[in-house]
């Protein structure tokens, strides 16, 4: 790889440990690491520019509670480094503050300096650089992947727990996950409320279904005054029916909702379908 004049290169590994048998069921795997792509992804868009250069390739793979090495190699301006914490680091940092938390909102949060600071109700205390922690609040969809990587695990009987390292020239760290630390996050926590600049609002109107999600692992697409919108969907009747092929589409393509939009000063940042109130 050439790399360009005015960057370097900068090279961690991740270690992801799937603890139990030597052997893993290829779902497991398949979802875990589909999960933790999903994660990195997220992080490197939201940390490299277009010009930097990232990529992740399996190192190595071995026996031993079945262990994968991810190494992560970084093309990135000088300029970048003192101010940019690494990708793996990042999602070292999230996965830690999210076995702190145990599936429970913070009792409290403190912003210090370059730092935020989160408490637990059960008395953990997590410190986090303020980038990460607000990529981590900004967009729920980091939270969703690492609670579906728990849920994926703990219900896999032959794992017992799960830890990923970061190891960089220095140092190694280490974020270690229990079956009782994995059954306590494999449900999402609602992240974005924590993020300061949030603000919601209920709005009730007609959406015209452009995309349905008939399989409950994406968001649903609509219109919704003159726009295209991409929103969840929390009303469990209404879902059930859709699963159940009661509802289906493009039979009914109108519904009427009641809705929660969360806005960033000011602006709509994300739609969510509470209740389903009639359809056609």
């Amino acid at each position: 790889m050439l790399i360009k004049r005015g960057y370097v290169m900068k090279k961690e590994t991740l270690t992801l440990r799937f603890k139990g048998e030597n052997d893993i069921d290829i779902e497991t795997l398949s979802k875990s690491l589909d999960c933790v792509v999903a994660v990195l992804g997220k992080i490197a868009d939201s940390s490299l520019t277009e010009n930097d250069f990232c990529k992740f390739k399996v190192k190595n793979i071995e026996k031993g509670s079945f262990m994968i090495t991810i190494e992560q190699i970084v093309d990135m301006a000088t300029v970048l480094f003192p101010l940019m914490p690494p990708i793996l680091e990042s999602l070292n940092s999230i996965l830690e503050l999210k076995k702190n938390l145990g599936g429970q909102m913070p009792a409290e949060v403190i912003h210090e300096g370059n730092n935020t600071i989160v408490k637990s109700c059960v008395g953990n205390v997590t410190y986090i650089d303020n980038r990460t922690y607000n990529l981590y609040t900004r967009d729920s969809s980091i939270e969703k992947c690492l609670s579906e990587l728990s849920r994926t695990i703990s219900e896999d009987d032959d794992r017992t727990g799960f830890s990923i390292a970061v190891t960089d020239d220095k140092t190694v760290k280490t974020v270690e996950m229990d079956k009782e630390d994995l059954m306590r996050t494999r449900n999402p926590i609602d992240v974005e409320s924590l993020n300061g600049d949030i603000t919601e609002q209920e709005a009730t109107g007609v959406l015209t279904v452009r995309k349905p999600d008939l399989l409950g692992n994406s968001k649903w697409q609509f219109k919704f005054l003159g726009k295209t919108i991409n929103a969840d969907i929390e009303d469990e009747n209404f879902l059930k029916k859709v699963k159940e092929k009661e509802i289906s589409f493009p039979l009914v393509s109108k519904l009427n909702a009641k809705m929660r939009v969360r806005l960033k000063n000011g602006d709509p940042i994300s739609y969510t379908v509470i209740e389903v109130k009639s359809y056609e």
